[in-house]
């Protein structure tokens, strides 16, 4: 059960490695869209600002050519004036002509006002196409990491993917049955340690005999409450000593190299 226990456990490396690229492969392709949505309200910004330059640039040009109009009013009044021969009509048409020029400079006043407006808007316009190729110059360059970072973790899944079906051909199927199931159900975790008294997944604490049971290792022990598989701490100690030749062994192996030595002399 100990060796089943370790296949399960190097599955579950496996299975995680694979999650973190998989979450990976996910979030990537929304971090580009964000980019591109930063660069897009750019650009409608930029848009937008166009738009009321050339609305202003419209309302300048219809009031001068009210203006105009108006100063030719005044022309024509003031020829009409010599034409004139009684009093009351002379009166009236200064009267006209007068109102004419009040007009006339309401509309000088207006045609600045959009002159002030025209310029500051510009000036909004220039200002958020520098911002905008800033901005491009930078997002364009992190989407081309983040493209670059996707086809490395993809292709990296890809390696892995095959890699891990072949290592589940040494876990006996019931065994990984009982892994996969639990796995869903526990954000990809189904074997954990044991914490002192406590689960190393839950963290509830376990009863003497599941305990007792972890340390035996004669068959698998699942949590009470979490339904995790439960491994002793020790165990991938054992294992991880089992790679490496005690100095008992290294020993044996020179005297053994050693005799065959002696004997081909």
């Amino acid at each position: 059960m100990k060796e089943d226990i370790k296949l399960l456990i190097q599955l579950q490396n496996k299975d995680i490695e694979l999650d973190k690229l998989r979450y990976r492969a996910e979030a990537i392709p929304k971090e580009i869209e964000q980019s591109s949505t930063v660069l897009n309200q750019y650009k409608e910004e930029i848009e937008s600002s166009r738009n009321e330059l050339k609305k202003l640039q419209v309302s300048r040009k219809e009031k001068e050519v009210d203006l105009e109009s108006k100063e030719n009013d005044i022309k024509k009044h003031n020829l009409d004036l010599n034409s004139i021969k009684t009093n009351e009509a002379y009166k009236a048409k200064l009267n006209e002509i007068e109102g004419s020029k009040k007009q006339k400079q309401a509309l000088e006043d207006e045609i600045l006002v959009f002159m002030e407006q025209i310029e500051q808007k510009s000036l909004e316009v220039k200002q958020k196409e520098k911002e905008f190729k800033e901005q491009e110059a930078g997002v364009s360059g992190k989407i081309n990491i983040l493209k670059k970072e996707l086809e490395q973790v993809n292709q990296k899944v890809s390696e892995l993917e095959p890699a891990r079906s072949e290592f589940v051909k040494k876990v006996p199927g019931k065994l990984f049955s009982h892994y996969e199931h639990i796995r869903s159900g526990r954000q990809g975790v189904a074997v954990v340690p044991i914490d002192g008294e406590n689960c190393g997944g839950c963290n509830i604490t376990l009863r003497p005999q599941i305990i007792n049971d972890v340390y035996k290792a004669q068959d698998l022990v699942f949590c009470d409450s979490c339904s995790r598989i439960l491994y002793k701490p020790s165990l991938l100690e054992e294992e991880n000593k089992s790679d490496i030749p005690s100095e008992e062994n290294k020993t044996d192996t020179k005297s053994e190299a050693n005799e065959e030595s002696v004997q081909s002399n």
